[in-house]
């Protein structure tokens, strides 16, 4: 095999391919790669000194780059479906206490908005434990007192009633 580098190799391997050309195998590498590192260190020489040109530092630099890539893809579509389940447990088992956390919360403050609703309607009934409401009366005038009419009113229908006990009369 004639040696096309422009830069001469010292030392041997068993696979030389021209690394100053683009004809570089993807395929044979990813299998090459795919060795134990015993198994390379077996299959290969150690190489002493090697001079390389521009050229050549850039395509192994670009191969390595693909390589890397390649590697790359394959470890994260290897193991990231691994994890996507465990992190959606993760974040399922979250999600169900923090519900469970609202729903009791929800279940606290309804309870509060019932004691209060019975407390505002118990407040509201005793402070009207004193108001009569009246209708069917005539207006009469503008400035009419209604204090008045229900002191007429009750002298009518023969009921004891004084100005002091009326907190309040309108229309």
């Amino acid at each position: 095999m004639k040696n096309h580098h422009s830069t001469p190799v010292v030392g041997t391997r068993c696979d030389k391919c021209d690394l100053s050309t683009s004809s570089i195998n993807i395929e044979d590498e990813i299998k090459r790669n795919n060795q134990s590192d015993c198994d390379m260190m077996q299959n290969s020489q150690v190489l002493t000194h090697v001079h390389l040109s521009e050229v050549d530092r850039e395509t192994i630099t670009i191969r390595m780059h693909e390589l890397f890539k390649v590697d790359l893809d394959e470890m994260v579509t290897s193991i990231v479906p691994a994890f996507i389940p465990q992190v959606i447990k993760g974040i399922i088992a979250s999600l169900n206490e923090k519900i469970e956390s609202l729903v009791q919360e929800n279940n606290v403050l309804k309870d509060q908005v019932a004691k209060l609703t019975l407390q505002a309607d118990r407040a509201e009934q005793y402070s009207r434990s004193n108001c009569l409401r009246v209708t069917g009366i005539p207006e009469t005038k503008d400035n009419e007192d209604t204090d008045e009419i229900i002191l007429d009113m009750a002298i009518e229908i023969g009921a004891n009633l004084s100005i002091e006990e009326i907190d309040r009369s309108h229309r």
